[in-house]
């Protein structure tokens, strides 16, 4: 099963990767995935292969609560050893955050979703609930996931069996997310290529997607108003490439800053806020 689905994934082409298996790497409800050892192997086999692909959202039943992480990437360890510090928080719709970001594969994590309240009772629950790993949990209302894909944009509403929406979440890839296209040199060579940054405004994580027509090294670097470098970094040009700087190299306070994108015939600079 595990060379099958390495080699499927390998071979995927399409913008989003959505997995669901039945045993849930991540739980506090009914099951328990720091004591069961199917859980446990799901989270420490099958998990670094999916986020090695960029897989975007893992959905599972089996627990009998409703349960959404944040962003996961790396975490194959016990629930204590969970840091939510390291992982974006909030990110949820109807609570005035914004939507999760991801470049175009890899990206910067998966979603995981436990949904096993359709119609079985619920209530039982599991020492430590909620789940350190998980954002919203819900032991107490019957329902359903509900999954809306649209584009370059992914949706999903928990919603109970009373009609309530108790839970929603977004996560966007660069086509159709609020880009902000990035200003251009008048230079006409030069304005054969585009760079679009997203989320802009941000809290902290920044997608750059390039659409260049020369390969090279391209230079990413955030300047703060008064022209000090707060972040540089190099990267190999390739056609159409995504970028993803997470939160944690970036480290920038909140604040109006610089980003410019420079490389062969390329060198285009924009505001960038982040909150």
């Amino acid at each position: 099963m595990y060379n099958w689905l390495s080699n499927d994934l390998a071979n995927n082409t399409k913008q989003w990767t959505i997995v669901f298996f039945h045993i849930p790497p991540y739980s506090k409800g009914s099951h328990d995935s720091d004591t069961e050892i199917e859980m446990i192997n799901m989270r420490n086999n099958i998990l670094p292969l999916l986020e090695s692909y960029g897989v975007d959202l893992v959905m599972s039943g089996h627990s009998h609560v409703y349960e959404r992480s944040s962003l996961i990437k790396n975490h194959t360890g016990l629930e204590n050893t969970f840091n939510a510090s390291i992982y974006p928080a909030g990110n949820v719709v109807h609570s005035g955050g914004g939507p999760y970001t991801k470049s175009t594969r890899t990206g910067n994590g998966t979603v995981y979703v436990v949904c096993g309240l359709g119609s079985m009772p619920t209530g039982s629950t599991q020492s430590g609930f909620p789940h350190n790993a998980m954002y919203k949990s819900n032991a107490t209302d019957n329902g359903s996931l509900i999954l809306d894909v649209d584009g370059s944009n992914l949706s999903c509403k928990f919603l109970t069996s009373t009609g309530i929406i108790d839970d929603q979440f977004t996560i966007q890839k660069p086509a159709l997310a609020s880009a902000q296209n990035l200003r251009r040199s008048r230079d006409s060579d030069i304005n054969q290529n585009t760079v679009s940054v997203f989320p802009n405004p941000t809290a902290g994580d920044i997608n750059i997607s390039l659409n260049n027509n020369k390969t090279g090294l391209i230079s990413v670097s955030i300047y703060s108003m008064a022209g000090n470098v707060q972040y540089k970094r190099s990267f190999s040009g390739t056609d159409n490439q995504n970028i993803l700087i997470e939160k944690f190299e970036s480290d920038l306070s909140p604040g109006i800053y610089i980003l410019n994108v420079m490389g062969e015939n390329l060198n285009i600079s924009n505001k960038l806020i982040v909150y």
